[in-house]
């Protein structure tokens, strides 16, 4: 491998991790827009639930409440899914992340052991 290659090399590493961490930023990002959704709809299912508990609601009052609740849980549900799947997802930006810098230490070195195997004998410490 040339010296200009590995310098290339380097620089593709570097930018692989730059975009890797770009990724890693907008996977976090959805995971934590996904988590605030889970959470208000979980806690607006509770809030209603103990507003109609705590009620004396007639009858249209507990049928409205009830087909409320049950496309409210679905709701919910949805989010729960779209949390798994963006927790999954920084999962895997996390690794991108982590073998980029891998693969870049590794180039680094590369360069570095080349560099020193060119320098003449006798300027070797």
């Amino acid at each position: 491998m040339t010296p200009g290659s590995i310098r290339h090399l380097v620089r593709l590493h570097d930018f692989t991790i730059t975009e890797a961490r770009r990724l890693l930023r907008r996977c976090l990002s959805e995971q934590a827009t996904a988590q605030t959704a889970l959470t208000e709809a979980v806690r607006s299912i509770a809030r209603e639930t103990e507003r109609v508990m705590s009620g004396s609601g007639d009858d249209r009052e507990v049928e409205s409440f009830a087909a409320w609740l049950g496309r409210s849980r679905r709701m919910a549900g949805a989010a729960e899914a779209r949390l798994g799947t963006a927790a999954a997802d920084t999962a895997i930006a996390r690794a991108a992340l982590g073998l980029a810098e891998a693969a870049s230490a590794s180039a680094d070195i590369l360069m570095t052991r080349r560099r020193q195997a060119e320098r003449p004998c006798g300027s070797r410490s």
